[in-house]
């Protein structure tokens, strides 16, 4: 009768084995954490801005700096909801929005948040043109730098260029 009890004693460790696999036991592999990425970018005019600190505020709060071309990008980031927000603006430019949110789930991964804003157009050059004392009328002025304009001068010698983008001119 000493061959029946191996058979058993072999099942019955089968069976705990099979067991321990039903709860995840140690040393069995598990489904790996899930970690994503938000990332996005920063606009002005369609061109990349760069240094802007942004924040990412939910289960982890973390603060990069935008690249030179204006992308940003926050990873390995557990599940969750977050906010992405605009620290620091450069007073050149102007956005609608500068908090947005973000939402990453098992499945999806990344989510993608981009800002789009606009240079400030407040700058005005005008004055006036003399030739010799006298006002110069009909004169053309060129203007160069982050814009090129041209106007004339009026009767009274005098121009303005207004509505432009901040920045140096000659």
């Amino acid at each position: 009768m000493m061959f029946p009890r191996p058979i058993l004693a072999a099942v019955s460790i089968l069976l705990f084995t099979v067991a321990g696999c039903d709860k995840g036991g140690p040393g069995l592999p598990s489904e790996p954490e899930f970690r994503g990425t938000v990332s996005g970018s920063i606009t002005a005019d369609q061109t990349g801005v760069a240094g802007v600190t942004v924040r990412l505020a939910g289960a982890i709060v973390k603060e990069v700096q935008s690249s030179p071309t204006g992308s940003f990008s926050f990873s390995s980031l557990p599940a969750g909801t977050y906010q992405v927000s605009l620290a620091t603006i450069p007073d050149h430019v102007e956005f609608t929005a500068t908090s947005q949110p973000a939402s990453l789930q098992k499945g999806t991964g990344n989510a993608r948040v981009d800002f789009s804003g606009a240079v400030k157009r407040d700058g005005v050059i005008h004055g006036q043109v003399l030739l010799e004392g006298v006002p110069f009328e009909g004169g053309t002025l060129a203007l160069t730098g982050p814009e090129a304009r041209t106007v004339e001068t009026n009767a009274q010698g005098g121009f303005s260029f207004s509505g432009l983008k901040r920045g140096g001119y000659t």
